[in-house]
């Protein structure tokens, strides 16, 4: 295929080397990197260490064998300062286009008008938030926050943000206000939010105030009316428990067996725990950088994947998310604990209502499974992750 080799071995994605079906494919790739200093994330002078974007799809090849669909490796970094000016180089390469490219931020292959000569990236005062190579553009200009989509998601996520303002009208909650679509240029636009991700502020001597407050506003979220949303069913949280199953199988199929009990157990007990359950205004990817902190005030953002469902899976979803986002709080078994009991402290005050423990565990070890599928995928879970993960989980459903 016509990539580089010789350079030195890097690291990301262990679980598909030595012997995996599909090493064959990835280590000319990481070759590909290691050959160029700065997808190897090389720190430029005075600069921090660049952060690295990485994920890895396969799927079978036209003969049935397992083959990469797409390696992508992406590095970011900002110039030294405040007003740091964004940067990324990314290597992709897809099976169906062939050989590997490399481009440099804004250009990208499903991005166009990123990097257009009338990009709104190119107007004075514009900074660049974040960037999810193939995917997303977040920047902001004056007291306007836009976000460059592909044409197959823009739209909708845009009228959920839509959906979600008209919902909060009424409401306490803050959310960003729709500022318009631009289709010409890939984009939509809001109002920008003040504050900070509450991930940012979070430690030890502030958890327990914070935490109540993000549980509380957790379920200001859900009972926001839900006109307007589409429906996700307990069947959709069967499927992708099942694709991600076979994904950590096919990564690691010395535990194949045990992830396929696993999915089978999670997707039993969510159409039980899920029927008759209540339908609210779920979030859709809940996690703690998605709540922006003002003094005292809680603003939510990112809606893109919002839709009326069982409010548990966000709740389970943020609790698996949150060793993650907020090692600080999980340093040991007791700090964790007690993060997790305030969230829920917090949660139960708003709602009036018990939490369902068998219901929630059900919810977090479902996106416990998911987060360590996304892992493994963007190179970043090993064999010790999988082994731990996959032991913890099964020990939590044996004792139920």
């Amino acid at each position: 295929m016509g990539f580089r080799l010789g350079a030195p071995p890097i690291s990301g994605f262990e679980l598909f080397r030595d012997g995996h079906p599909l090493a064959a494919e990835i280590e000319p790739l990481l070759g590909c990197v290691a050959a160029d200093p700065v997808l190897r994330g090389v720190a430029p002078p005075g600069g921090p260490r660049p952060a690295i974007r990485r994920e890895l799809r396969a799927g079978p090849d036209e003969d049935g064998e397992p083959a990469i669909e797409r390696f992508r490796w992406c590095v970011q970094w900002r110039d030294p300062g405040p007003a740091g000016r964004f940067h990324a180089r990314t290597l992709l390469y897809e099976r169906k286009r062939g050989e590997p490219v490399t481009f440099d931020f804004p250009a990208d292959p499903r991005l166009p008008a990123g990097a257009a000569p009338d990009s709104p990236l190119a107007a004075p005062g514009v900074a660049v938030l974040r960037y999810v190579p193939l995917r997303r553009i977040t920047f902001r200009t004056g007291d306007v926050v836009g976000k460059m989509k592909r044409p197959s998601s823009l739209a909708r996520a845009y009228a959920r943000l839509a959906v979600a303002f008209a919902a909060a009208r009424h409401a306490d909650l803050a959310v960003p206000q729709p500022r318009g679509l631009d289709t010409a240029h890939g984009a939509f636009y809001q109002a920008a939010v003040g504050g900070r991700p509450v991930a940012d502020v979070l430690a030890p001597g502030n958890a327990d105030r914070l935490l109540r407050a993000l549980g509380a506003v957790q379920r200001e979220v859900h009972e926001l009316p839900i006109e307007g949303l589409p429906a996700r069913g307990p069947d959709a949280l069967a499927r992708s428990a099942a694709d991600d199953a076979a994904w950590i199988a096919f990564a690691a199929p010395d535990h194949a067996e045990a992830v396929r009990r696993i999915a089978r157990r999670i997707a039993a007990e969510a159409g039980e725990a899920s029927a008759g359950a209540e339908r609210c205004f779920c979030h859709g990817d809940p996690a703690i950088d998605q709540v922006l902190l003002d003094g005292d005030t809680l603003a939510v953002v990112d809606f893109d994947d919002a839709a009326a469902g069982d409010p548990y899976a966000d709740l389970g979803a943020l609790l698996a998310s949150l060793p993650h986002d907020a090692p600080q709080l999980f340093a040991s078994a007791a700090l964790g604990t007690r993060a997790v009991a305030a969230f829920l402290d917090g949660y139960r005050a708003r709602s009036g209502r018990p939490i369902d423990a068998r219901r929630l565990a059900t919810h977090r070890a479902r996106a416990e499974l998911g987060l360590l599928a996304s892992r493994v995928r963007r190179g970043r879970a090993g064999a010790s992750e999988v082994a731990a993960t996959l032991g913890r989980l099964s020990s939590a459903l044996e004792r139920r």
